[in-house]
């Protein structure tokens, strides 16, 4: 699984009251059952994890890092430039 990051983000969740975690080796169909009719009788709980989820949640997330690579890259090819410049390296004659 990645390496268990997808353990580690869902055990995030878990621990912000968003999300149940349940553990490969103990699951079964007869849990995972038993789990779901458990939620879906407590509304309240839904609502609280549905709440938990949108608190945690970061919908510019992709936005965010875009602009921080386009920034970076930009520093970059501003480094580039300036290593560049014939007037400084004396090629220019």
């Amino acid at each position: 699984l990645a390496d268990g990051h997808q353990v580690l983000n869902a055990k995030a969740m878990e621990g912000i009251g968003a999300a149940l975690v349940m553990d490969q080796h103990e699951f079964t169909a007869e849990k995972l059952a038993t789990t779901l009719e458990d939620l879906l009788g407590d509304k309240t709980r839904l609502e609280q994890m549905a709440k938990a989820a949108r608190e945690f949640s970061q919908p510019n997330a992709a936005c965010a890092v875009a602009k921080e690579v386009l920034r970076l890259s930009e520093q970059d090819v501003m480094c580039l430039v300036g290593t560049m410049n014939p007037e400084k390296d004396g090629t220019n004659s």
